[in-house]
């Protein structure tokens, strides 16, 4: 029996592609912002048992965290205003500090509560 052309190349293509090394995929930001930049690394203690790193970046007029809560799984926070504390917002998750404590939220889901953490001494 024999193979049409296309599922021919169908198969070849799916071999190839299953066979060549991909590098892992991340990305690059490079800001130009005026200003000295205040970097941070600060490391929590979760009451849900995760250990989020995090890198403050801060500006005068801005500021973002890199949260990574899973390993090698970071997210970009950016400060949104805040009554108290810094708050930083990626999506509809939040990301909320004040002084050692920092709490991690889903704003869509509204009646779950909130992942307490302190800062890890």
């Amino acid at each position: 029996m024999r193979w049409p052309a296309a599922w021919v190349r169908i198969a070849t293509l799916a071999w190839v592609l299953g066979t060549v090394p991909f590098p892992a995929s991340a990305a690059e930001i490079t800001l130009d912002l005026p200003g000295t930049l205040d970097r941070q690394s600060v490391s929590y203690a979760c009451s849900d048992g995760s250990a989020p790193k995090v890198v403050y970046y801060n500006l005068p007029d801005q500021s973002l965290a890199v949260v990574e809560i899973a390993a090698g799984k970071p997210r970009v926070y950016v400060s949104v205003l805040s009554a108290s504390g810094a708050k930083y917002v990626s999506g509809s998750s939040v990301f909320w500090t004040r002084g050692s404590r920092a709490d991690i939220l889903d704003e869509r889901k509204a009646d779950a509560p909130a992942v307490t953490c302190k800062v890890a001494r």
